[in-house]
């Protein structure tokens, strides 16, 4: 997997180039993270889901992971993509969330991935981090978290 994770570091720099103050373009990874769920039902939120996962949707999906799975497998490739390209990273200019939750948070208002972990550890300090399809209208028509 690390050789995966640096590959996407090379092609982020390339993308984004070496220009001290310019980027090319902005580098988006997405989708950050453990975007997972049932394919077959579009971004349906309510319902949805098919004869497998009925009512299982990716708008609704909840991805349980624990920590080992999560630093051993999944996260190490978003950390090589945002890292600092100083430091032998990507150096992304910008990150989508999923639309998911994970561990019954919705990505758009975990603060433990998006800020302690993506921001703080993995150095995304002053990047961009925008929302996948529909996510914020979920957490404030479905989840009840926001008005």
């Amino acid at each position: 997997m690390r050789q995966v994770a640096e590959l996407c570091a090379a092609y982020i720099r390339g993308l984004q180039g070496n220009h001290s103050k310019y980027l090319r373009l902005a580098a988006t990874v997405k989708h950050y993270a453990f975007y997972s769920g049932p394919e077959c039902d579009g971004h349906a939120y309510d319902g949805g889901g098919c004869e497998e996962f009925p009512g299982v949707g990716r708008g609704n999906f909840n991805a349980v992971v624990d920590a080992q799975d999560s630093f051993q497998s999944y996260l190490p490739m978003f950390e090589q993509a945002v890292a600092p390209a100083a430091q032998g990273g990507g150096g992304s200019a910008a990150l989508m969330s999923s639309f998911s939750h994970v561990n019954g948070v919705a990505m758009v208002a975990n603060t433990y991935l998006q800020q302690t972990i993506l921001r703080e550890r993995f150095g995304f300090g002053d990047g961009m981090i925008v929302t996948d399809w529909g996510a914020i209208g979920n957490t404030m028509s479905h989840d009840k978290w926001v008005k």
